[in-house]
């Protein structure tokens, strides 16, 4: 047993549970304000609708006309929203106003599909090409390329970063969450997903070890917890073990 690591606290998909198909179908990307859950909709023009922290609708939406269907994912980063479409990044206002701050990211990919905010730097990841993962600065300023994520999977969706780790979705090659520290090495630790299309995630940060994902197949949100149980690891050629403690 010694040889073993310490199984991690695998995630679940217990907590809250709520349904987006009132207010559109196919939902995208999600963000969290500190207080609020914004979750988009492309297929409605790009429209952001706004859920309290236990998942109930509050009424109010904001719609982003200049992006229409084109829009695959939001972050909060604090003052504003950032979107992310194939080729371009682009910030609005907390109440949907666009700043005119956009930036062509074509040179690096023209299929980013979602993106993460670590309080410094945003982290897109490109649905095709390499899978990597690029890094801009708050002005949208292309850094680098992070890391790839291909080794883990072929279809990536979406990306958010917990306070200390990124968590990658994938769709229907694995539907998984992957693992990466903050130098992008990925950690041999995923979850299962309920939705064969994750195109959302999100973690309120904070200590928080909760993650939320948004799905086009269930059109719902739910709720990823640390549960104890039956977990596995790669490079143990995929045994499984329990963690007990």
């Amino acid at each position: 047993l010694s040889t073993y690591p310490n199984a991690y606290s695998n995630k679940a998909p217990v907590g809250i549970n709520f349904s987006t198909a009132s207010q559109g179908a196919n939902p995208n990307g999600i963000a969290w304000d500190g207080n609020f859950f914004w979750v988009l909709f492309r297929q409605s023009g790009g429209n952001l609708f706004k859920y309290n922290s236990s998942g109930v609708y509050q009424g109010a939406s904001i719609g982003m006309s200049n992006w229409g269907t084109d829009v695959k994912g939001v972050v909060w980063d604090g003052t504003n929203f950032t979107y992310i479409g194939g080729t371009y990044m682009s910030k609005y206002t907390a109440a949907g106003n666009y700043t005119g701050l956009y930036s062509n990211i074509a040179s690096q990919t023209t299929s980013a599909r979602g993106m993460a905010w670590d309080g410094t730097y945003y982290y897109v990841v490109e649905h095709g090409g390499s899978r990597n993962v690029f890094k801009y600065n708050s002005s949208m300023v292309y850094q680098s390329v992070a890391f790839s994520v291909n080794s883990e999977t072929t279809d990536p969706r979406a990306i958010t970063w917990d306070g200390t780790y990124f968590w990658v979705t994938s769709s229907t090659s694995n539907n998984k969450a992957f693992k990466y520290n903050s130098s992008g090495v990925y950690q041999n630790e995923s979850f299962s997903l309920s939705d064969t299309y994750p195109e959302g995630i999100v973690s309120k940060g904070g200590g928080d070890s909760s993650l939320f994902v948004s799905g086009q197949t269930l059109d719902k949100v739910v709720e990823y917890k640390s549960a104890n149980g039956v977990a596995s690891v790669s490079n143990l050629g995929g045994q499984n073990y329990v963690r007990v403690a």
